[in-house]
């Protein structure tokens, strides 16, 4: 697949159910950011991703394509070996995570193993968070987007999006 430089972004959100075999139908929009975030993929290829589930105080999967995976990966390789970030790193990126791919029907299986370390039951929400996503227990993702919510109404303009986007965008 040709993307002429410009890798697809994870948008949105959408609720889906997880079947009995621990598998979850991923939006069409997912699927096209996946194999854009793949350099290797070809036509008829399923999408590969890392699905990182951290520590026992993340509350959601936290997928990568990836080109987002090597990058995190080079960011890891340049720290010193015996650095404490560096350990933190690889066990949370490497060790808490696994590596995945969709099925030919779009679907991505989520082991049992995994779903229970976030509290995933039969249905699940997908977030897209730019170059990776997230797939969370519904109650704690509604959880998560009140305190955005509240956030943003008790921070004011100093919080407007479009704001911190143009701070970002001239520093």
């Amino acid at each position: 697949m040709e993307n002429c430089g410009l890798t697809k972004k994870f948008k949105g959100t959408a609720k889906h159910k997880i079947d009995a075999k621990g598998r979850i139908s991923i939006p069409p929009e997912f699927r096209r950011a996946i194999e854009s975030g793949d350099p290797a993929f070809r036509q008829g290829d399923c999408g590969k991703l890392t699905i990182v589930y951290g520590d026992s105080r993340q509350k959601f999967l936290e997928c990568f394509t990836e080109a987002a995976a090597a990058e995190i990966d080079e960011i890891i390789d340049s720290l010193n070996r015996s650095s404490a970030e560096r350990q933190f790193l690889e066990h949370f990126f490497q060790s808490c995570a696994i590596l995945s791919s969709l099925d030919h029907n779009g679907r991505l299986f989520i082991p049992a193993s995994v779903r229970q370390k976030v509290g995933l039951g039969r249905e699940a929400v997908l977030a897209g968070t730019g170059d990776t996503f997230k797939i969370w227990r519904p109650a704690d993702f509604s959880e998560s987007s009140n305190s955005f919510d509240s956030m943003y109404r008790e921070g004011g303009e100093a919080l407007n999006p479009m704001a911190l986007v143009d701070q970002a965008r001239f520093a």
